[in-house]
């Protein structure tokens, strides 16, 4: 009797992770019907965020819970074991059950010995990642550092151990060793397109559902980004956040930051980051059958980008005037907060 398909997803941050979990979870119905699983097992929001937690080795847990990011973690057994339940109780046979976490990249090969113990005797378990060039990954991470205050991020210190998300070689062959890289399917997120006929690939899952596009994580300018970082101590994932976030942007988009502002590292920062990382990023494609990111170009106008110059004045009071009245007590008006960040 052959075993059912677990397909686990290593959710590299900024690869369409968040997308990816929501709609899984979204059309978790419509996927039971053509006999796929999303376990409500484990699941923290749209995905398996406190399951892979668990698979962390133990020097970076605390780099996450330095995070104002809130995690948890679930016992590995006793979620195995609900999955093992929610196969059994289907009310159409499981041929396919999928899970997906970003936690699952800070896993070390001991903890990943531990997930094909815990899974091997009763799944037949294949491993999912999307890559992203790191440059382009860089300054979307430290977008998003900025929005959950999050400090210290440098991509520039590619081997740096905050900052192994970047290391993808190190984060394949961790997985390899245990499960083999024939088990390993590597796909490139896609820079222009829809991320739909990406998700399809990756998982098995069947082209007549229509999943439409859905806009997770909304780019925020410059201007707000350095203000909610620096002048506030809004907690990222709260009720307040995400009210007094909403509001917050109706200013930004009717004073928009300058466009020459938009990145954060200048051409030649990305460049030094791409070249650094072209040898490894040649060595996977070799690997895998496959030509990773065939571009080696930053695409950064070197004539229209500008270093950033600070939040204005003017923009930072009407900025202000929305804390005071939807947050009082989280308004810092007299100097920005030391968060560790480079200029």
């Amino acid at each position: 009797m052959s075993k059912i398909k677990l397909v686990i997803h290593i959710g590299l941050p900024k690869t369409g992770t968040s997308f990816i979990q929501s709609t899984l979870l979204r059309f978790k119905s419509e996927l039971s019907n053509y006999g796929i699983l999303y376990p409500s097992a484990g699941l923290h929001g749209s995905g398996h965020a406190g399951f892979g937690t668990g698979f962390v080795e133990r020097k970076m847990k605390s780099v996450l819970a330095d995070s104002n990011i809130f995690n948890t973690e679930n016992d590995p057994y006793r979620v195995r074991d609900d999955i093992l339940y929610e196969v059994a109780c289907a009310s159409r046979k499981v041929e396919k059950v999928l899970l997906s976490s970003e936690s699952f990249t800070l896993a070390d090969p001991v903890n990943i010995k531990r997930l094909h113990a815990l899974f091997a005797p009763y799944f037949s378990v294949n491993i999912v990642v999307f890559l992203r060039r790191q440059d382009i990954y860089a300054e979307s991470s430290r977008a998003q550092a900025y929005r959950v205050n999050e400090s210290g991020f440098n991509p520039l210190r590619l081997l740096d151990e905050q900052n192994r998300h970047l290391n993808f070689e190190e984060i394949l062959h961790n997985w390899e060793t245990v499960f083999g890289q024939q088990n390993i399917r590597v796909i490139e997120y896609p820079e222009n397109g829809s991320l739909q006929p990406q998700i399809y690939k990756a998982f098995g899952l069947p082209t007549k559902l229509t999943f439409g596009e859905q806009n997770v994580n909304v780019k925020l300018g410059r201007d707000l980004l350095e203000f909610i970082h620096f002048y506030t101590r809004l907690r990222y994932g709260t009720e307040e956040y995400f009210r007094v976030l909403s509001e917050l942007e109706l200013v930004e988009a009717q004073n928009p930051t300058d466009g020459r502002y938009t990145y954060f590292y200048s051409p030649e920062q990305r460049q030094k980051l791409v070249n650094l990382c072209t040898g490894m990023n040649k060595k996977i494609g070799t690997r895998y059958g496959m030509r990773l990111f065939a571009s080696l170009d930053p695409n950064v106008d070197t004539d229209s980008w500008q270093p950033y110059p600070g939040l204005p004045q003017e923009k930072r009071e009407k900025f202000e005037l929305v804390l005071k009245k939807e947050a009082p007590d989280l308004l810092i008006s007299d100097a920005p907060i030391d968060r560790g960040y480079l200029a």
